[in-house]
């Protein structure tokens, strides 16, 4: 661990846990998270929860002994918090169909959220009873909530239940599988006042038996809450799947929503496909997650999104992508049959023997004959022909004399090549020597590009011959390469200089060639009689105001 993310993480510390305190200030709250993965040599989260901190690893390996406690350090001093009021703990994954433990430790305390209170236990589950990401989203049902009937599906600690309770709510219904977390849902209910248990109800028993039996009874919701898990394999009931079975459960509570009703769908599913083509028949769909965003929290990490769904119209059975994928699979294996040892026995059998067939075919075919006569192509019949003789000539080349035969890699070069006998042939025919320019490469570099030689750039024979006579007759040559587009010049055949016009028929603006570089450096020199550029030869030496003339 380096000390550059020691202090990094300990400014992401501060910073939101400055925040995290105005919140809760505001809002007389006691709970809030305030580091949620933002580094990576720091893998944890931090929750506050009336006044311990709760770290959880979410490390593959878990974070060494030695790091651990520099971390517990730094939250100590940077949180304000005692080291015995730091709870870490691992969040190991699941593999297959294993669940998560449940620990000997036990910490109950009570926080509160917006005014209510909750129980939450901070060492006995891996998660502690009220989701911190879905504050904005329970303080929306409570605004929405009054005389409402309230059904809340995977309740859990029925957390949504208390806040539509609070607002006014006309009845509750809240439905878990665990018995564990029904009880827990009525203390929740219990602490904030809610008593009354026919008003304020919970319900042990599994979400989609309970919709069945609601909609056979006629049971009427003004608002579904539907915030499943991502994935449940309970013992209890079916597996739960929210991207493939979403689908099927928005049509079981059409079926209990009252005209113009409402369900408030929310996932943190990384990743999940919301079908809304599907659905715009039978909801209007709005999607809240930008208003309620959990404070604290990675945008990154946290894959939370809340859509508002109003009915429409009662919902056909659709099922969604994953869901048909799925059933189409199990209608495949049904038609193929049980598979058996035996039966897998002579699958394996069978497609060894297909594998070996092919590989000794491919051994076949890569003999000429065989692999000409099989393919029955021109060129293999051709190779047939020609089978055994040490030089290959097609008859396309048989009247040449021998000494002006140069042997072809291929029939293929001949074609690629225009019928040239090699790369020999076609540069003489472009006017290539290669006793004068040497290799090919310095060869097409001089023809592309003559003022270029192989070392650098160069000067052509015309340039050094004009060059010469300027000396010669006194005068200076100010062509440059660097500046062709404003630069006088000759006329090829030995004309007159003119000068380069701008616009078309010589009309425009003079303009003046433009200087070497270097030029003005030379200028300020006094001496010219040692300069080496032939530029600077009986030139006029330019006199400054502060000098004096000698």
């Amino acid at each position: 661990m380096q000390e550059f993310e020691k202090k990094d993480f300990t400014k992401i510390l501060k910073k939101n846990a400055l925040d995290g305190h105005r919140w809760m200030k505001n809002t007389d709250s006691t709970a809030v998270r305030v580091y949620d993965r933002n580094i990576e040599a720091f893998p944890v989260t931090v929750d506050l929860y009336s006044g311990y901190v709760r770290v959880v690893d979410y490390s593959a390996d878990g974070m060494a002994d030695d790091d651990v406690t520099v971390m517990k350090d730094l939250i100590s001093r940077f949180l304000y918090t005692e080291h015995d009021k730091i709870i870490y703990l691992r969040r190991e994954k699941r593999e297959g169909r294993e669940q998560h433990g449940v620990s000997d430790k036990s910490l109950q305390v009570c926080v509160r959220e917006n005014g209510l209170e909750f129980g939450c236990e901070l060492m006995k589950y891996t998660d502690t009873g009220l989701f911190l990401d879905q504050a904005g989203t329970r303080d929306v049902i409570r605004s929405m909530s009054g005389g409402m009937r309230v059904l809340n599906l995977f309740s859990y600690t029925s957390s949504f239940s208390v806040y539509a309770a609070a607002g006014g709510a006309e009845k509750t219904v809240s439905v878990d599988l665990s018995n564990v977390y029904t009880a827990w849902s009525r203390r929740n209910l219990d602490r904030n006042g809610f008593l009354d248990q026919a008003k304020y109800e919970t319900v042990a028993s599994d979400a989609a038996s309970y919709l069945r039996s609601a909609a056979e009874s006629g049971s009427q919701f003004d608002i579904v809450i539907f915030d499943p898990p991502a994935f449940s394999n309970s013992h209890k009931a079916d597996d739960f799947d929210v991207q493939k079975d979403y689908m099927e459960y928005l049509h079981m509570i059409s079926k209990v929503l009252t005209a113009g009703g409402v369900c408030l769908f929310s996932e943190n599913l990384a990743g999940f496909r919301f079908e809304k083509a599907l659905l715009k028949p039978y909801w209007k769909i709005q999607e809240i997650t930008a208003d309620v965003r959990p404070l604290g929290f990675s945008s990154k990490r946290n894959g939370l999104r809340v859509w508002i769904l109003k009915k429409v119209a009662d919902m056909d059975r659709i099922r969604s992508a994953e869901s048909r994928k799925d059933r189409k699979m199990d209608a495949e294996k049904k038609e193929r049959g049980p598979r058996d040892a035996a039966g897998k026995r002579e699958r394996r059998e069978r497609t060894a023997g297909q594998r070996e067939e092919r590989r000794s075919s491919w051994r076949d075919r890569r003999d000429g004959s065989s692999y000409g006569r099989d393919r029955g192509s021109e060129r293999g019949e051709r190779r047939d022909r020609y089978q055994g003789r040490d030089d290959f000539r097609s008859s396309r080349y048989d009247e040449r004399r021998d000494d002006d035969y140069r042997p072809r890699r291929s029939y293929d070069d001949e074609r690629r090549y225009g019928g040239y006998r090699s790369y020999d042939d076609r540069d003489r025919d472009r006017g290539y020597d290669r006793g004068r320019y040497g290799d090919r490469d310095s060869y097409r570099q001089r023809r592309d590009f003559p003022g270029r030689s192989e070392g650098g750039y160069g000067r052509d024979r015309d340039y050094e011959d004009r060059k010469r006579a300027g000396r010669r007759d006194g005068r200076r040559d100010w062509d440059n390469d660097t500046g062709r587009a404003y630069r006088s010049f000759r006329d090829r055949d030995g004309g007159e200089r003119r000068p380069y016009r701008q616009g078309e028929g010589g009309e425009g603006r003079r303009r003046n060639a433009p200087k070497p570089y270097g030029y003005d450096t030379f200028m300020s020199t006094k001496k010219r009689e040692g300069a080496d550029a032939f530029w600077l030869r009986n030139t006029e030496i330019r006199k400054y105001d502060d000098e004096v003339d000698e």
